[in-house]
């Protein structure tokens, strides 16, 4: 099946997915910060960390390991599954 952006349900999904990487983006308390990245992405602990701007399209389809760190400015296009783990793995089991 075809990744269609329009399919119901999706639009309102990106909606929530933009709003909860602006709320990560401002914000300046770990543990706040911590708990919204738990809200969007599909697996996440206490010890992921996202610094400055981040999007993404949907975060649910995110799944990262233990120590997860992302720099200034960083995007992940979730339109199918991404799962980033330990030892700088990169595994994408879906495609759009």
């Amino acid at each position: 099946m075809l990744y269609n952006p329009n399919t119901e349900g999706l639009p309102e999904d990106r909606l929530k997915a933009k709003k909860l990487c602006h709320q990560i983006s401002t914000c300046f308390d770990e543990r706040e910060k911590s708990a919204l990245v738990g809200q969007l992405f599909g697996k996440s602990d206490d010890t992921t960390t996202l610094n400055g701007q981040f999007s993404c399209d949907y975060g649910y389809n995110i799944k990262v390991g233990k120590n997860f760190y992302m720099n200034f400015n960083g995007v992940i296009l979730d339109c199918g599954k991404v799962v980033l783990m330990p030892l700088n793995r990169l595994l994408v089991c879906d495609f759009c």
